[in-house]
């Protein structure tokens, strides 16, 4: 989101060399998300035939110069780096053909560094007689965070096969641990014999009879007998 606003206001506010037989020319368009403590180049082109001074500014910081360098015949001569930038700016190429191109290093960069950066070229101009600025497009530059680490993308395919592969599993198990339980229960059944209960003991009965122990009873019936004294009379 950020570095959509800032090429937005750069789109506004990007200044062109108008009314102008030479160009000027900057690259890269935008630098964005740089990790902080890290370095970023950036490479100023002209057409340039024979310029005296190079330098580069920030646009939104009151214009502020970070290098100047001093030209002579496509040859840098001198650089004068601000006060902020003395360890963090300097010239890494220099190219004459097929234009005069001179590249940039800003180290050490932190989240106050996120600006436009644009280059601007000096020379004499031969008509006026006067000095003249010719001025690039500009560079975004976003300083944010660490950039998180890049992480393997899972194709979805293989993603949708897998999933449908360990539900497969899952219900195969499960049909078979149900199968299992009931093949073990009917067999339990089957063989269940229910267990007798325990027989108890009988009271043991007394056959003897003994006579005495009960009481006379009344003979309705006369007994006789040979020895009975009736029949002797």
């Amino acid at each position: 989101m950020i570095a959509r606003w800032w090429s937005c206001l750069f789109g506004l506010l990007c200044v062109h060399a108008e009314g102008t037989r030479w160009t000027a020319s900057q690259s890269p368009a935008s630098i964005r998300q740089v990790e902080i403590n890290s370095s970023v180049e950036i490479s100023c082109s002209t057409s340039l035939p024979s310029p005296m001074a190079l330098s580069l500014h920030r646009f939104f910081k009151a214009d502020a110069q970070i290098v100047y360098l001093s030209l002579s015949k496509a040859n840098i001569t001198k650089q004068n780096p601000r006060e902020h930038y003395i360890d963090r700016v300097q010239v890494t190429r220099e190219h004459l053909k097929p234009e005069y191109q001179v590249t940039l290093q800003l180290s050490k960069l932190k989240r106050d560094d996120t600006d436009l950066y644009y280059c601007s070229w000096t020379y004499f101009e031969d008509k006026e007689f006067t000095m003249e600025h010719l001025r690039s497009n500009g560079t975004v530059l976003v300083v944010g965070e660490k950039r998180p680490e890049a992480q393997c993308p899972i194709p979805t395919l293989d993603l949708v096969l897998v999933c449908a592969g360990a539900t497969a599993l899952i219900l195969i198990l499960s049909f078979c641990g149900v199968r299992l339980y009931r093949g073990r229960r009917v067999r339990t059944e089957g063989n269940f014999r229910p267990v007798p209960p325990p027989r108890t003991e009988r009271p043991h009965r007394n056959r003897s009879c003994s006579c005495n122990s009960h009481p006379p009873h009344n003979q309705p019936y006369l007994v006789t007998s040979l020895q009975s004294p009736y029949l002797n009379r």
